[in-house]
């Protein structure tokens, strides 16, 4: 779609009369539009055709019209979902776009406040909406699944896609004996089924968190859900912040999180399997992008290249060194 197929559809479905329609960015996955009409402004979130996804909106609405049951009013409400086009229309949410490095103290505190709202979500809760509702009931993710998700396939793709040079033998060199690491810790760690955003995590230009008057909001949706066996997503937002940013930031947030928690030293451990699948899976992610683009000479090309590089030696340190000296 575009613009003018936009304002088609928003017209011929009554959503908006007189539309103004403008693209408002490009995340990794997906296209976003503004359409604003008067006071009313939506946004159009639809599939991008250059970069392989999957159905993931149907997903979206669903959380999002669960967390709204629950009174959470951090996230934009769900205006129009369309499996046809996999697209997805929700409210407009007036702010500025920011990363977790970003926030300031008040801000940072209003954060950590909606994540723990978030993992406090339980699935009772979830099933008993269902019943009332009547929407499709969606199990959690499990381990398993998660697992084969973000490292195996990944692992895969740039086995399968690459030519042999250097930068993916290097990938794959560095990655083998972490994955080890990482499995150790998980079996170590006192996980549960939680709801997570799952896609909060740093990332050039944002994080998915917007700035607002009344405070912060978390916007896509798309990978939401109840997740098996996982860790607080804060491990995964601390394994996201680059070795450039003041260390100072991250040690703020994790105190921040862990502050008047009654068992810190059970909650380290979780948080330190967290962090470690940040700071595996985000690299694997860049380079599988890499990959498939199979063009070095790919406008994007360079970039997951260089973020893939950069991750992998943050990751050092985390997979080196005790969780003591982290923060």
């Amino acid at each position: 779609m575009n613009p003018i197929t936009i304002k088609h559809y928003l017209t011929e479905r009554r959503l908006l009369d007189h539309p103004k329609v403008r693209l408002l960015g490009r995340g990794e996955a997906n296209s976003n539009y503004l359409a604003e009409d008067g006071n009313r402004r939506y946004v159009v979130r639809i599939a991008r055709d250059d970069v392989p996804h999957d159905a993931r909106f149907e997903t979206e609405r669903h959380f999002i019209l669960f967390i709204e049951s629950l009174g959470i009013k951090f996230a934009p409400r769900s205006i129009c979902y369309d499996s046809a086009h996999e697209l997805h229309i929700v409210s407009y949410i007036e702010g500025a776009d920011v990363s977790v490095i970003d926030l300031d103290e008040t801000q940072m505190s209003i954060f950590v406040d909606q994540l723990k709202q978030l993992n406090r979500i339980t699935y009772d809760q979830y099933v008993a909406w269902w019943a009332k509702s009547g929407q499709a009931v969606q199990k959690p993710q499990s381990l398993a699944m998660r697992n084969k998700t973000n490292i195996d396939k990944r692992l895969h793709v740039i086995r399968s896609l690459a030519d042999g040079t250097s930068f993916v033998k290097k990938v794959l060199d560095w990655a083998e004996p972490k994955i080890d690491m990482l499995y150790t810790a998980q079996r170590e760690a006192p996980l549960k089924t939680t709801f997570l955003h799952d896609d909060l995590r740093w990332n050039e230009g944002g994080g998915n968190i917007r700035v607002t008057d009344d405070g912060i909001a978390f916007i896509d949706w798309e990978l939401s859900g109840f997740f098996e066996n996982a860790a607080p997503e804060i491990g995964d937002v601390l394994g996201s912040i680059p070795s450039t940013v003041d260390k100072i930031i991250s040690k703020n947030l994790y105190l921040t999180y862990t502050a008047g928690e009654p068992n810190v030293e059970e909650l380290n451990r979780s948080i330190r399997y967290g962090v470690l699948w940040g700071r595996l899976g985000n690299p694997l992610w860049a380079a599988e992008r890499y990959c498939i683009l199979q063009d070095e000479n790919h406008p994007n090309a360079k970039r997951y290249k260089l973020l893939a590089e950069l991750g992998m030696k943050d990751a050092e340190f985390f997979f080196k060194q005790p969780f003591s000296l982290w923060f």
